[in-house]
């Protein structure tokens, strides 16, 4: 089995794999015996602990599912605020990285059209008050 690599850039989700369902079904038969629970829960840490792939689909593009190590899915969900509870969810997540590049794009237009303003002002089309509103709405003075 080849396990493929995850881009920090992108998005993913896990998968329900076939062992998930078997798991599923063997603790939902066990809570209807007497033995049931303990059993169940015991089930459940054991397959836990010893998963050593996980089942993903990058959000883009979710027909095409792959195998990954439990220990790069683990390092992918630390970095990106998943957790056990909304690893399964088709959720788009941002990085650190994502969130800054999207500021510095947001400050470079605002920078383009402020120089544009600058021209319009040179020129005569805007006045000094005008430019002056319209930088301090763009600058978030």
């Amino acid at each position: 089995m080849e396990f493929q690599q995850l881009d920090p850039a992108k998005s993913y989700y896990r998968r329900w794999s076939t062992a998930d369902y078997v798991i599923i079904g063997l603790a939902a038969v066990g809570f209807v015996s007497v033995f049931g629970i303990p059993v169940s829960v015991l089930l459940f840490v054991i397959y836990r602990m010893s998963e050593s792939k996980i089942y993903v689909s990058d959000i883009d593009n979710r027909s095409v599912k792959f195998w990954v190590r439990k220990i790069d899915w683990k390092a992918y969900c630390e970095t990106h605020g998943k957790n056990m509870f909304n690893s399964y969810r088709p959720q788009r997540v941002t990085t650190s990285q994502q969130e800054a590049a999207a500021a510095t794009n947001t400050q470079n237009n605002n920078l383009d059209q402020l120089a544009k303003l600058k021209e319009l002002l040179d020129q005569g089309v805007l006045t000094q008050e005008e430019f002056d509103a319209k930088k301090k709405q763009l600058l978030d003075l």
